[in-house]
């Protein structure tokens, strides 16, 4: 007579371990049922307010009529907005009071990027730090290459992803390459 053991191929030590195993699963079965304490109630609140608070100022502050339409996104550093508008001008306006700081000639083909007291522009050729107190001009580079996507400033760099792969990283004061890599396949990010 064949045992089920031998046919399936398991030996004695397979069964031992079996019968082993469902005796201790037994016993925590068996455990007589115990109520579980309940959490007392709460004692009662105050009415909570259901109003839905503004997500928008109730006053204006001031209001502006920019009388050209935005050509890209604008950016923000600190209380200043720097706006790409028609006739190729890039406008600086100071939040707080609402007043124009500077306006200067631009053709960005990518929104602008503020930081560090600078806002840059990807041009046609080039790439073009602007000082955000005046707008004058503190570096320019050439750039024929193509950005995969729009450049990233934070904590003193300008960090550049081009369709080729390489990523690169400038010093924002100047420019000057701190270091680049090729990771031989393009960034992607949601434009």
């Amino acid at each position: 007579m064949l045992s089920v053991s031998r046919v399936l191929g398991f030996g004695r030590p397979f069964l031992a371990c079996c019968v082993f195993a469902v005796s201790v699963a037994t016993p925590a079965r068996a455990q007589p049922l115990v109520p579980r304490p309940h959490p007392s109630p709460r004692p009662p609140t105050a009415k909570n307010d259901r109003n839905v608070p503004a997500l928008t100022p109730v006053d204006n502050v001031w209001v502006l009529a920019l009388n050209n339409l935005l050509t890209l996104p604008p950016a923000y550093d600190g209380t200043q907005a720097f706006l790409p508008i028609e006739g190729n001008r890039l406008a600086a306006y100071d939040l707080t009071s609402g007043s124009r700081s500077w306006m200067v000639t631009a053709q960005p083909e990518m929104p602008p990027i503020a930081g560090g007291g600078l806002v840059f522009l990807r041009e046609t050729n080039s790439l073009r730090a602007l000082r955000a107190g005046d707008g004058s001009v503190a570096w320019e580079l050439p750039l024929s290459e193509k950005l995969a996507i729009h450049p990233v400033w934070d904590n003193g760099w300008l960090v550049l992803a081009f369709a080729t792969g390489e990523i690169r990283a400038l010093r924002d004061l100047d420019g000057h390459r701190i270091w680049s890599r090729n990771l031989e396949s393009p960034a992607n990010a949601r434009r």
